[in-house]
């Protein structure tokens, strides 16, 4: 095979390319908060401390899951024109 610039994966799939991209911080938007915090009481519980260490990648806790009687949160709730978003 002919030489490429390109990296090959996993030739050291336990070490980070150093040409990699770094996040240093990550900020969450009122948008992002209000998703997390779906169907959740208010206030939050301090057990949900965790969310505001919660980088850019993906995690269920903030995206509709299962539907019928599984849906504790509500995400699949018809809410009524007006009503306001589901508890």
């Amino acid at each position: 095979m002919p030489g490429s610039a390109a990296p090959l994966a996993g030739l050291a799939p336990n070490a980070r390319p150093i040409s990699a991209p770094r996040l240093r911080e990550t900020e969450h938007d009122v948008v992002w908060w209000r998703q997390a915090a779906h169907g959740l009481p208010r206030p939050l519980s301090p057990s949900l401390v965790w969310l505001k260490d919660q980088g850019r990648w993906y995690t269920p806790f903030n995206q509709p899951g299962m539907t019928g009687p599984y849906d504790l949160r509500g995400w699949h709730r018809k809410v009524p024109a007006g009503a306001g978003s589901p508890r």
